[in-house]
């Protein structure tokens, strides 16, 4: 994460090509520090060639020379090459070259070091870490090295190419170092009296960049007489050190990092005095200190802002995964950013009502190629959740209201129509979305409940194996594996599944009975998130969609035609998209296992980048708004398929749909994972198997369970009362969210009552999690075994093609997300020809 740190300023050093002067502006930098009375620190993390040609001699002659031991290279390779291509030579020869988390750990390691030192001496050190070639030159890996260490988030100083062609690349490297979220604080530069390229960069940065300077006079031509030239360049050295616009480059870089620490040090109260934040009660945040203050996000962590600790910020696993948003980590892809900017730059933003942009269309062939594959044919674009599903009920109602008899007159007001759902269902905090759940602790002065809603047995692991309970705790079915209980197509001829039919059947006759009508069945499948992490079982569900279909004919509106059919609406806003394991309830054989009529999906969708949600709909539901111009879908926003928004989520989709078929990665991980221990991959979760089930062997853990990348734990309320006003889990897992030296982070969690859950990306570390893992046994006094440690913390790379459509852990599923996504780009393709 973010490496900042009181006692030293750390800054690194870019270059916008190769030969552009990095070493050469450096060591001016370690000369001033030097003048100045603070110990300079050089690192030149990873260095290729011969060492007599290296730049730390360079640097040691004409900057540290008191002190040759201040400038550090961690990492050398000997073939003067891009460092991609060295790595790979000596891998051919046999020789085992560091990696890229090798050149990180040990940067990483050494500016922690120094930073202690400076503390203990009560100093304030500089360190300049000078990259290799230009700002997206290769890595150990391939990867840009701007990728690689943007975990580390340095402040940049860019040495800008003072050469024909110079302006155009430190252009295109001062933007992407910007696009990467690097704080760019200095653009320095050699002179070039034929090209005066500086007068140009003092024109276009002026108003971007705090910090531009040119040196004075350019640097001495070398001669045959190497102690002329040693001694013209100390010369030109100490000349320029004393020149006005330079001698205080050094002080300023320090007056900017001082202000980077005042501003995250105010911030807090600053929040408090103008932040009116969603589900908070103000009342009880008093102090600065009950503020998250985010300086930065990566992967799975924010950078969190601290007071006490030696760092300024702690890397903060992200457990919520911000609001169940974060599909492949904060800020990594660079690939979806651009994907973003691209549109900004292409469109900005355009209107949508009878307009097309590709975004838009690329998308929603998508959509209907993937979680609508099979049932949906038209793709309605709105902002967030709430609004999706705003919009999911008014296609409901309309299509109620076209089932009612031609001529007839509805005997109740379509304003009393209702859903039929579930107890603890949460669809969104708009007024129409929050009437068609129960009151409750989200309910606002407005909110009219309207419907019906059962309370639906649950799936968890209690004392060890995976059950079906009512809401009081009874245990309707025990199963040896967890997929069992996801073989929805086996269960539907159970005991079980009959007395699910009997009751539901009563129950929807009795409201018929009273008179009560429904638009709708409204429902989140497999999980309910707001209502308390709770895994429904999908079996209820099935039972419910099937028989509420059954009954079309007693509880649409009455008088209702032959052969209407009452709307199924399933709320996948967070359950969809991968996050629970599959990509939607529709069409899997893991899920519910009926497909919708309306679906709706969002969270997850632009890969937690930007607000954008998809309703999708059957060609039946789309026909009921076919009529006059009154008759239209009559909903939208000013924003509405927004083209930034619809490239986030096509650059996201296609990104996930790896991550979720190819057989290598995170998720086949966790899939082997699961079968090993659980007996099959057809459910799975990224949290092992046996953590679950120790978990909920715990004595205060009512019960746990694990779903893709969910993970919910239910504490026993105690004396207090269960649900989202209980402070029970909130209250144990608070040591979770300090610092600790053991697992090297802290947790940023939130609690739904007696409820704590975990959420990771789809890319997440296996290594990582198992960590976290660990962090959360510890509060019971328990740990892994090394041996679940060793052999389920590494997973090969997944970002290459395979080489066939075999591998050695078999095939590929037979229709993958991803050939999906390419069939559709390649009809996409031949319509636009």
């Amino acid at each position: 994460m973010s490496l900042i740190h009181r006692s030293l300023r750390t800054f690194q050093v870019y270059g916008a090509g190769t030969d552009v002067g990095k070493t050469v502006i450096t060591t001016l930098l370690l000369r001033l520090a030097a003048d100045k009375k603070r110990p300079p620190l050089y690192i030149k993390p990873l260095s290729t060639g011969p060492a007599d040609q290296s730049d730390e001699l360079h640097i040691r002659k004409y900057a540290l020379k008191d002190a040759p031991d201040r400038a550090k290279v961690l990492f050398r390779l000997d073939d003067p090459v891009s460092p991609h291509l060295a790595a790979h030579r000596a891998l051919k020869r046999g020789e085992e070259p560091p990696t890229d988390y090798d050149v990180l750990s040990a940067l990483t390691d050494t500016l922690h070091e120094a930073a202690a030192t400076a503390s203990a001496e009560r100093a304030v050190t500089t360190a300049l870490v000078e990259t290799a070639g230009g700002v997206l030159s290769p890595m150990l890996s391939g990867r840009p090295q701007a990728d690689a260490y943007r975990i580390m988030r340095l402040p940049a100083i860019l040495v800008c190419d003072p050469r024909l062609g110079g302006i155009s690349s430190t252009i295109s490297a001062y933007e992407s170092l910007v696009l990467r979220g690097y704080d760019v604080l200095a653009l320095l530069m050699l002179r070039d009296p034929t090209y005066m390229n500086h007068e140009y960069f003092f024109h276009h940065f002026e108003k971007k960049v705090g910090l531009i300077a040119a040196v004075p006079t350019p640097i001495p031509q070398r001669t045959d007489d190497a102690a002329a030239d040693e001694a013209a360049m100390e010369a030109w050295y100490e000349q320029t050190v004393q020149d006005k616009a330079w001698s205080r480059i050094i002080d300023d870089l320090g007056v900017l990092h001082m202000l980077r620490l005042r501003g995250l040090r105010r911030m807090p109260g600053a929040a408090r005095e103008m932040l009116w934040w969603p589900f908070v009660q103000h009342s009880t945040v008093t102090q600065d200190s009950d503020v998250t203050t985010v300086e930065s996000a990566y992967n799975d962590f924010m950078s969190v802002y601290s007071k006490t600790s030696g760092q300024v910020v702690v890397p903060t696993f992200d457990a919520s995964a911000s609001w169940w948003t974060q599909a492949l980590g904060h800020a990594q892809d660079p690939d979806i950013t651009l994907a973003v900017a691209a549109a900004a730059g292409k469109y900005g933003h355009v209107l949508f009502p009878k307009v097309a942009h590709e975004p838009a269309v690329e998308l929603a062939a998508i959509l209907l190629a993937t979680v609508g594959e099979g049932w949906a044919k038209r793709v309605f674009f709105s902002d967030n959740g709430s609004t999706g599903m705003e919009v999911a009920l008014k296609m409901a109602m309309r299509v109620a209201a076209s089932s009612i008899l031609e001529g007839g007159n509805a005997t109740d007001s379509p304003s009393n129509w209702g859903v039929i759902g579930l107890k603890g269902s949460y669809h969104g905090d708009t007024i129409g979305a929050m009437n068609a759940t129960q009151r409750g602790p989200f309910s606002c002065e407005w909110h009219e409940e309207k419907g019906f809603w059962f309370d639906a047995p649950t799936v968890a692991y209690v004392e060890g194996s995976p059950v079906i309970r009512t809401a009081d705790g009874s245990i309707l079915q025990k199963f040896e594996v967890l997929a069992e209980a996801y073989d929805v197509a086996k269960r539907l001829d159970s005991d079980l599944a009959e007395g699910y039919r009997t009751f539901i059947t009563s129950a929807l006759h009795e409201r018929a009975r009273a008179g009560q009508m429904f638009g709708a069945v409204v429902l989140e499948p497999l999980i309910l998130g707001a209502g308390g992490m709770k895994f429904v079982d999908p079996l209820f569900q099935r039972i419910l969609v099937d028989t509420a279909r059954a009954m079309s004919a007693v509880l649409l509106p009455q008088p209702s035609r032959e052969g209407a059919s009452i709307p199924v609406v399933y709320d996948e806003v967070f359950s969809g998209m991968g996050r629970i394991g599959i990509e939607s309830n529709a069409n899997s054989v893991h899920g519910i296992g009926a497909a919708p009529d309306i679906s709706v999906y969002s969270k997850m969708l632009t890969g937690g980048l930007l607000p954008l949600a998809a309703t999708l709909a059957t060609e039946e539901v789309f026909n009921a708004f076919l009529g006059e111009k009154k008759d239209a879908l009559n909903h939208g926003h000013s924003y509405t398929a927004t083209p930034m928004a619809c490239a986030a989520a096509l650059a996201s989709l296609e990104k996930m749909s790896d991550l979720l078929a190819y057989p290598r990665g995170p998720i086949h991980m966790a899939r082997k994972m699961w079968a090993s221990q659980d007996g099959g991959d057809s459910v799975y979760s990224v949290w092992h198997p046996g953590f679950v089930k120790t978990l909920s062997q715990c004595e205060n853990v009512e019960d746990a369970m694990a779903l893709g990348t969910v993970l919910s734990i239910r504490l026993k309320p105690g004396d207090g009362a269960a649900g989202y006003t209980s402070e029970v889990a909130d209250q144990f897992f608070q040591p979770l969210r300090e610092e600790d030296t053991e697992k090297g982070f802290a947790i940023h969690l939130r609690t739904l009552g007696n409820a704590a859950y975990f959420m990771s990306s789809l890319n997440s570390k296996p290594a990582g999690l198992r960590t976290l893992e660990d962090a959360i046994l510890q509060l019971w006094g328990k740990k892994h075994d090394a041996d679940v440690r060793e052999k389920w913390s590494d997973t090969d790379e997944y970002d290459e093609e395979p080489e066939s459509e075999e591998e050695e852990d078999g095939p590929l599923p037979e229709a993958t997300p991803r050939r999906r996504v390419r069939m559709v780009k390649k009809r996409l393709a031949y319509i636009k020809r």
